[in-house]
């Protein structure tokens, strides 16, 4: 909740709201019925929690960066573009739809912040820059990662079928989304 209020910013009096984001993550959990007996991934109850604390956090970072002092970097205009770019790359293959939704707060956030004193056209160059990067990570990800991986792929098939170099291959490596194997 402490998360919520300082992300978006809500006034002491509103501190209420910030329990709708708990509120509908446990009526998710909760009412699943009888899925809870065919769901085979560990730690599903935690997917969401997470992805939602990373998102806000997210959020948080960026609102905190922006209206911070006017004559560092993190406050420049090009790091403005540069941040949801960043969290959608690097927040895609490890979060996926949250980073996703991250960078769409983002984009929102950019026309909100007050503190900027940037003109219309930079605010709307940060919100296509983020959607583009919203648009085109996923897909970069799906062409290139996801495509064609199986829990029967290795090292040496996959690098045959990208033409990777090793060493681009080891960097990519880590971010893959292995499927677990469930007993």
């Amino acid at each position: 909740m402490w998360l919520v209020q300082r992300a978006f910013n809500i006034p002491g009096k509103w501190t209420v709201l910030t329990l709708m984001p708990v509120a509908i993550l446990l009526v998710a959990n909760m009412d699943m019925g009888y899925w809870v007996y065919f769901i085979k991934q560990p730690g599903y109850f935690y997917v969401a929690t997470i992805g939602t604390t990373v998102a806000t956090a997210l959020v948080w970072a960026y609102r905190v960066l922006n209206e911070g002092d006017k004559q560092s970097f993190v406050s420049h205009l090009s790091f403005q573009y540069l941040f949801p770019v960043i969290t959608c790359i690097v927040g895609y293959p490890l979060f996926g739809v949250y980073a996703l939704a991250a960078t769409a707060l983002m984009a929102v956030l950019s026309w909100r912040i007050s503190s900027q004193p940037t003109s219309v056209t930079n605010k709307l160059v940060t919100s296509i820059v983020a959607l583009l990067s919203m648009i085109a990570v996923p897909l970069l990800c799906y062409r290139y990662v996801y495509y064609g991986t199986t829990s029967q792929t290795s090292i040496g098939w996959l690098s045959r079928r990208l033409s990777l170099p090793r060493v681009t291959l080891s960097t990519i490596f880590p971010f893959m989304p292995w499927p677990s194997v469930s007993c």
